[in-house]
């Protein structure tokens, strides 16, 4: 009874010697909260009081501090920034034995931010029994700025021309676009893209204008994005739009399909080739009569004007220049006078400088 007692002794002694380690290990921790302690989302030229609160058991703290470090860096544009970042007026005491600190500290986001994601930290560093760090996250977002309703005016779809006329393939289609706001715009740029055609060859021209064009080889859905940027109180904004252009077949039966030729962009005094085809039934067509006819832009004179391929030269112009010429084309086929018009488009650039 007496070794049983003995034993159970030395038990509960190693047991309560136990305990008496992890008290003290747990008594070596260092400890520190901070506020905010959660998610924070600013804007640039943001303000955020920060406070820290640590604790060393038994012993000082020697020093705290803050640090910033990105998750998610922007592209470009400079970090917040943490004033009394390194705790400069730091309060350290102590207390029951107990080192504790306060370390107050402005973040701030620069007016020139871009968005981006942050960690926030403070650390607390004791004489001998090592650190603690606590840190919440920063989310820089791009203000809600007033554009003055910013916005695109274009056909969401378009599947006739300006005279009602069902768009079909081997003819001109125009497409146009307003970019609108309330505010003043200032360097207004445009630039188109095509999305998704079914003419593997397709050119666009005007792609840097306002207004698209295009002459569609074969039949279906064509769709277009077009970009606005312009500066709007001093910032760059950007807005796009779409555009879906449905195309129908122009190789009709027992009508003349008469094709004016791609749209061409061309640089001034360059020589500029037209060529016209015309096809009946699919077919080719012999004893064709051909009139090119100048519609629109600096009148030009036209070569072989009644060939299906004239010339020219392009006109020397001092900005982008759009000319428009129209083949109308006639022909006897089967005792029948039959007939068709085409349309293409010259955008004349002018000369480089030297």
């Amino acid at each position: 009874m007496m070794k049983r007692t003995i034993v159970l002794l030395l038990l509960f002694t190693l047991l309560v010697a136990g305990c008496g380690g992890a008290l003290e290990r747990r008594k070596q921790q260092v400890t520190i909260g901070v506020t905010p302690n959660q998610e924070v989302t600013l804007q640039p030229g943001g303000r955020l009081s920060l406070n820290a609160s640590a604790k060393a058991i038994d012993e000082p703290l020697t020093a705290m501090s803050w640090s910033i470090e990105a998750i998610t860096p922007p592209a470009s544009g400079p970090a917040p920034q943490i004033a009394n970042a390194n705790c400069a007026t730091v309060t350290l005491t102590i207390k029951d034995q107990d080192g504790r600190g306060q370390c107050t500290a402005e973040l701030s986001v620069p007016t020139t931010s871009e968005p981006g994601v942050w960690r926030i930290a403070a650390m607390a560093e004791s004489e001998s029994k090592g650190t603690a760090s606590a840190a919440f996250v920063l989310k820089v977002v791009a203000p809600e700025r007033d554009t003055g309703n910013f916005r695109i005016e274009a056909p969401t779809l378009l599947t006739v021309d300006e005279a009602g006329e069902v768009l079909v393939t081997n003819t001109l289609v125009t497409i146009n676009a307003e970019a609108l706001s309330e505010k003043p715009m200032r360097e207004l740029r445009y630039e188109w893209t095509a999305i998704a055609s079914p003419d593997a060859n397709l050119r666009l021209a005007g792609v840097n204008t306002q207004r698209l064009q295009f002459i569609p080889r074969a039949a279906g859905d064509y769709q277009f994005r077009v970009t606005a940027t312009a500066q709007i109180d001093g910032r760059e904004e950007m807005v796009t739009a779409e555009v879906l252009v449905i195309v129908e077949d122009s190789d009709r039966r027992d009508e003349l399909v008469v094709f004016a030729g791609v749209v061409q962009p061309k640089v001034s005094r360059e020589l500029v080739n037209l060529t016209g085809s015309v096809t009946y039934n699919g077919q080719a067509v012999s004893n064709v009569s051909y009139a090119w006819v100048q519609i629109s832009g600096p009148t030009v004179a036209l070569a072989d004007a009644t060939t299906a391929a004239p010339s020219f030269f392009a006109p020397v112009v001092a900005a982008d220049t759009e000319l428009v010429f129209e083949l109308r084309a006639s022909a006897m086929i089967e005792g029948r006078s039959v007939s068709g018009t085409s349309r293409t488009v010259v955008r004349v650039e002018p000369e480089p400088e030297e």
